[in-house]
């Protein structure tokens, strides 16, 4: 008896497993900067690639863009010099800063090729903070590849990495670090063929911290104006899909149909904002002056006047901020965030336990956190978000307020977290508004803004690409 007649006479069964995955073929294509290499420059160069024209479907999470760094350091020293993208003199301090080789780059900008822009984004090296309450430890290791603070070793030390000055080192940066607009699902073809990625380079002297060392394991912060970098080799690795044809069908239908395929993205808008000198006891009112649809979160980075040792991109310390020193987790000053005449939060948020919360809260990305089994099925990633605890956060030690670097206040606009959807809006008639009170501090007189919001992109079959925000 042949086996179909078996499973007939029995009445099963038999069939295939049907594949979840929509990808038929995976290629990897690299495609220089032009121009490909910079020599000797202080910073200010705006940095470019285009994505060639193509057919297939764009992987952001398996994509990257390669550089050869050479920081040039005319300081004549008999022994080595060095730099970093850490801190050394107290490297606990700025472990929750985010720096990478992401420092360099000051601004990000994806145009398709109708002209239209995707995303702008300023300050991005200032902003690498907010990543820190996004990402567990296991992703801060594997980001090393930027030059980031990894978490191996046994010392404090051994988790900032040094590279020689004068020598080349390799770097490479994940698509998804470069903007929340990578940070998804597979792009489509005609979104980005024929775009131009720009990033521009930030000053290389206020960039990195240079060392030299004086003694054996002994390094002292050097600094000197004149220093350069080289960038070489630079390249964009795109990671491309080839889709099994009855997907691509679908897609291109509605792409060819009158509403086109909508394309949905979140995107960063990021600004600053200075106070005054004679901050001391005053109010203020800072309008962020953002039109858009549906706001995700608002995030707050206070940075102190001078840049010292300490790190270059971290937050200012709660010692920073003047404050009376009572033996308690008081807030230095008070805050509200104000969308038109609506106040955002519920309840004034007066402790740093309580503005700790509001930024986990605002920041974490994955649903049911708490790890509490609500998901019988165990479809659900519930693996630890943050790598700054709540005791790195803000401690007492005797009478003062301490922390261990990455201090930042965030606010949530989403509706129901667990289920993504972020529906606040603001214009200039909804004007989104950050109030605070009794602020006294000549130390921290500048803070950066960071708004995430979602932007849809409407792609049509004539390659025109619709921007609604």
């Amino acid at each position: 008896m042949q086996s179909e007649d078996l499973r007939h006479v029995n009445n099963l069964t038999y069939e295939l497993p049907t594949c979840p995955d929509v990808c038929a073929n995976a290629t990897t294509n690299v495609f220089n900067f032009n121009p490909n290499s910079y020599e000797n420059t202080t910073g200010g160069d705006v940095m470019q690639v285009e994505f060639a024209e193509g057919m297939n479907y764009i992987d952001p999470q398996e994509s990257f863009i390669r550089l050869k760094l050479n920081i040039t350091y005319p300081g004549g020293f008999a022994v080595a010099n060095r730099y970093s993208f850490g801190s050394l003199n107290v490297p606990i301090t700025s472990y929750n800063s985010g720096q990478s080789v992401m420092n360099l780059i000051s601004s990000v900008e994806l145009i398709t090729k109708s002209g239209e822009t995707l995303f702008k984004e300023l300050n991005k090296n200032q902003m690498q903070t907010v990543r820190e309450y996004k990402i567990n430890k296991s992703r801060k290791n594997y980001l090393t590849m930027m030059g980031g603070i990894s978490d191996i070793g046994n010392s404090d030390n051994a988790k900032y990495p040094f590279y020689l000055t004068n020598n080349d080192c390799t770097f490479y940066i994940p698509l998804a670090e470069i903007s929340p607009f990578f940070n998804g699902q597979y792009i489509p073809y005609k979104l980005l063929s024929g775009a131009v990625l720009r990033l521009t380079l930030a000053p290389v002297y206020t960039s990195v911290l240079l060392y030299k060392e004086v003694e054996l394991d002994f390094l002292q912060l050097a600094k000197n104006a004149a220093t350069t970098a080289t960038l070489s080799n630079m390249a964009l690795i795109l990671s491309e899909k080839e889709l099994y044809p009855e997907i691509k069908d679908k897609i291109n239908k509605q792409i060819n149909s009158p509403s086109g395929l909508q394309y949905a993205y979140y995107t960063n808008y990021n600004i600053s904002y200075k106070f005054p000198t004679s901050a001391i006891n005053d109010s203020y009112s800072i309008p962020i002056n953002l039109s858009a649809g549906k706001i995700k979160y608002l995030a707050i980075k206070p940075v102190p006047n001078i840049i010292d040792s300490e790190g270059l991109y971290e937050s200012a310390k709660w010692g920073d901020f003047q404050r009376p020193e009572t033996l308690n987790f008081e807030l230095p000053f008070k805050i509200k965030i104000r969308l038109g005449n609506d106040v955002l939060s519920t309840y004034d948020i007066s402790t740093t336990p309580e503005m700790y919360e509001q930024t986990i809260k605002t920041l974490n990305n994955i649903s049911f956190s708490n790890c509490e089994d609500v998901d019988t099925e165990r479809c659900i990633n519930k693996k630890a978000p943050s790598c700054v605890s709540g005791a790195n956060y803000g401690y007492l030690s005797n009478t003062r307020l301490f922390d261990y670097g990455g201090v930042i206040f965030a606010f949530d606009f989403e509706r129901m977290q667990s289920m993504g959807v972020c529906g606040l809006s603001t214009n200039q008639e909804r004007l989104l508004t950050v109030d605070v009170s009794d602020y006294r501090s000549d130390r921290v007189l500048q803070w950066y803004f960071n708004i995430q919001y979602l932007v849809v992109a409407s792609i049509y079959s004539d390659g025109q690409i619709a921007i609604n925000k």
